[in-house]
């Protein structure tokens, strides 16, 4: 059973875990320490790559509305530094029941779901990922995010996709488990280094209850029919004060081919993200936009030509159209984006809530 309360302590690669959770790590308890003994299954500090995706994201932008915005990409602000950490080999046996371990060190599980996301989305994102000012600048705010409202212990990033977030976890020392339905993201993963990846969807997976710490959903949850009741599920297998971490697409009135394509159900507003959360069980810490120069790019080069019926572009142009829209082309342009970026970044180590923007980010806990 989970420890019934977890104290709130400053950010550390160090933070120690509950002894409960120790039969997941293999390893057995320091005296007088909440940390568990390094046992053989220590991995050796870290050499290699790691992260967790935004599902393909309707957010992403236009090269026309890249010129209105401010023409291009930008590189993101504050990137962390990675540091060397040793990290514990989760043992997902013990916490999960319908899952098996392939010869290639990825965990599957036994039964799979359908999921509502395009089968092309996760490579096209590989593709782009590494020089997006758009998946660059969320991982940095999801980090920020993190440092001010740490994890207890590992976070578990579903439907992590190629694993960018989760690399951007790993990169400042935090473990992290992937857990991705698509067979190309849980590759791409473990391509990346993810220490612990699952190609599976939650509910297949088969963890029991109260077995993990935290929780990562970056751009997930509007892929969810009954978003409610997929997060409902996600607090039965919290930790009892565990923390979620979560983005969403803003604004209803931004929806285009976009969010169609990308398997959306839906877009949020802050007020209906902040009940929807209430609703399932938790109590929002902290819950700001991002992505504030966004909307109204997004509204002219996507949102208008949608609603006039213009014709979208066919899934053969998908790679080159993403390429375009993410590639920084311009030095002013960059600088530009830099500085935008680096205010948000601060509103968010500063722990203050912007009430506009393209993109959500959320941090709650379970009651």
């Amino acid at each position: 059973m989970p420890p019934a309360v977890v104290t709130e302590r400053p950010w550390s690669p160090d933070n120690q875990y509950p002894p409960q959770y120790q039969s997941a790590f293999g390893g057995q308890r320091e005296l007088g320490s909440n940390r568990p003994k390094p046992s053989r299954r220590i991995f050796l500090p870290f050499q290699q790559l790691a992260a967790g995706r935004p599902a393909f994201s309707s957010h992403l932008i236009a090269p026309a509305i890249l010129a209105v915005a401010v023409n291009s990409l930008g590189s993101p602000c504050s990137q962390p530094v990675p540091r060397p950490h040793p990290f514990l080999m989760i043992d997902l046996a013990a916490i999960a029941v319908n899952l098996e371990q392939s010869s290639e060190g990825t965990w599957r599980c036994k039964s799979a779901s359908s999921v509502s996301y395009p089968e092309w989305g996760n490579e096209a994102c590989f593709q782009v990922e590494d020089v997006s000012f758009w998946f660059r600048h969320r991982n940095a705010c999801i980090l920020e995010a993190m440092k001010q409202y740490p994890p207890s212990g590992p976070v578990f990033d579903i439907g992590g996709g190629n694993g960018f977030v989760a690399k951007g976890m790993q990169d400042i020392g935090f473990e992290v488990v992937l857990l991705e339905p698509g067979a190309a993201g849980s590759r791409n993963a473990q391509r990346r280094g993810i220490q612990n990846v699952i190609c599976a969807g939650l509910e297949d997976a088969g963890f029991v209850p109260a077995s993990m710490a935290a929780v990562g959903l970056f751009d997930v949850i509007e892929h969810i029919a009954e978003d409610r009741k997929f997060l409902e599920m996600v607090g039965s297998y919290l930790w009892s004060n565990g923390r979620v971490y979560l983005t969403v697409p803003a604004y209803q009135a931004l929806w285009s081919h976009e969010d169609v394509d990308a398997g959306h159900f839906r877009r949020y507003s802050r007020q209906a993200l902040r009940e929807l959360l209430k609703d399932a069980g938790f109590a929002v810490e902290f819950l700001t936009g991002f992505f504030q120069f966004l909307p109204p790019a997004i509204l002219a080069g996507r949102v208008i030509p949608y609603r006039l019926g213009a014709a979208k572009a066919g899934a053969h142009d998908i790679n080159g159209k993403l390429r375009a829209q993410h590639e920084v082309q311009s030095t002013l342009a960059m600088r530009l984006l830099q500085w935008l970026q680096g205010r948000e970044l601060t509103q968010i180590r500063k722990r203050r809530e912007a009430t506009f923007g393209g993109s959500w980010l959320a941090v709650a806990r379970k009651i």
